[in-house]
C-alpha cells in the first residue's frame, strides 16, 4: 500500500491520544472521529448536566449566572441565553488571524478534551466542531486578546452558531454561508456550552503540538544535514559507532548518532567511508554533541503535552 492510499483517519477514544494526532488532523487534513466509547462518554455527561441544569439549587455556571450572578438561578430559556452570549461577548479578539492550521489544531485539541467526557458540553457541539473540520471549514480566529485562549475559542463557538467568518473552499466567506454550502444548521447553546467552549486550554496545547512538530522536523533536518558535511568532508564512520556515542550518555547524542548512521547507510559511499582516513574533522565528529541540545528540547514538551491531552483519572 503506498503511501496515498493509506487511510487518513484518526479516531479519538479507544486510545490515549497523542499530540501527533492533532498535528494529522490540523496540517495534513486527516479526518476525525470519536469512537463509540468517547460518545457515551460525552452523553453521560450532558444527562448529569441537564439535571442539574433543571434544579433550583445553585450550580455555578451550569444553571447559574457567571461572575456576580453566581447565585442568581436562570430559567431553561435564559441559560440558553447566556450561552449564546458568552460566545458573543468573549469574542473580541484583534490582530492578524491564526493560520488555518492554527485554528484546526485548536478545534481538534478541544475536541480531545471533550471527548473524556469531564465537560458536559452537548454531544451535537462536538459533533458540530468535528464536522467542521472534516468539511474544511475553518474560523477566522484572531491571534490577540484579553485573555487569549477565551477569545480563541469564542470566535470558533461562534461559527457552530451561524456567526463569525470562516475560511472555506479557498474563500473567506461569512460561517452561515459555509454552513448553509455544507448542509449544516446553526446549532442552538444550551445550559453551560457556552462556558464549555470558551474554557480550558485547547488554544495552548492545539498551538503546542503544531510547535512541537516544528522543532521535531528541523531536528530531523539538522541531523540529516550534519550526515551529508560529514561525507562530503570525507569523515570516519567509527567516529559513529554505537560504542563510541554510548560514552556520552546524553540521550541526544546517541540519537543523533543513529541517524547519521541511518543516512549514510542509504547511500552508495556507505561502504567506501567505512574504513576511509585516519582522521575525522573535528565539526564531524561534534556533530552528535552539537545536536544532542536540539534533540533534547524538541522532545522536552512531550510530557506536558501528554499531561494535557490525557487527565488523571477520577477516583469515585
Amino acid at each position: 500500500m503506498s503511501m496515498s492510499e493509506l487511510p487518513r483517519h484518526v479516531e479519538i477514544g479507544n486510545t490515549p491520544p497523542a499530540w501527533r494526532e492533532v498535528v494529522k488532523v490540523a496540517r495534513h487534513g486527516y479526518q476525525m472521529s470519536l469512537s463509540p466509547s468517547a460518545w457515551e462518554k460525552v452523553r453521560c455527561t450532558r444527562e448529569a448536566v441537564e439535571k442539574i441544569a433543571a434544579s433550583s439549587v445553585p450550580h455555578y455556571g451550569i444553571n447559574t449566572g457567571l461572575g456576580a450572578l453566581c447565585d442568581v438561578v436562570l430559567k431553561q430559556d435564559e441559560l440558553q441565553r447566556l450561552s449564546h452570549h458568552t460566545l458573543m461577548s468573549h469574542a473580541c479578539g484583534v490582530g492578524t488571524p491564526l493560520r488555518t492550521e492554527q485554528a484546526r489544531a485548536i478545534m481538534c485539541s478541544a475536541v480531545v478534551n471533550y471527548s473524556h467526557g469531564y465537560s458536559g458540553i452537548s454531544p451535537g457541539v462536538v459533533e458540530g466542531l468535528i464536522r467542521l473540520l472534516n468539511e474544511r471549514v475553518t474560523p477566522i480566529v484572531p491571534s490577540r486578546g484579553s485573555v487569549g485562549y477565551l477569545t480563541h475559542m469564542a470566535h470558533i463557538g461562534l461559527v457552530l452558531i451561524g456567526h463569525g467568518d470562516v475560511e472555506f473552499r479557498g474563500q473567506c466567506m461569512p460561517a452561515r454561508q459555509a454552513l448553509d454550502a455544507i448542509n449544516m444548521l446553526p446549532l442552538t447553546l444550551g445550559p453551560k456550552d457556552g462556558l464549555s467552549l470558551v474554557n480550558g486550554t485547547p488554544a495552548m496545547t492545539g498551538l503546542a503540538c503544531l510547535a512541537l512538530d516544528d522543532a521535531a522536523r528541523l531536528a530531523a533536518w539538522a541531523d540529516i544535514v550534519g550526515a551529508m558535511s560529514f561525507e562530503a568532508l570525507g569523515g570516519q564512520l567509527k567516529a559513529f559507532m554505537a560504542e563510541v556515542t554510548v560514552l556520552k550518555r546524553h540521550p541526544g547524542v546517541q540519537q543523533t548518532g543513529i541517524t547519521c548512521v541511518v543516512c549514510f547507510k542509504a547511500v552508495c559511499t556507505w561502504l567506501a567511508m567505512r574504513g576511509r582516513g585516519y582522521r575525522t574533522r573535528l565539526v564531524c565528529v561534534q556533530c552528535p554533541r552539537c545536536m544532542a541540545p536540539a534533540v533534547t528540547s524538541s522532545t522536552m514538551p512531550l510530557g506536558r503535552l501528554r499531561r494535557s491531552c490525557i487527565p488523571p483519572p477520577i477516583t469515585r
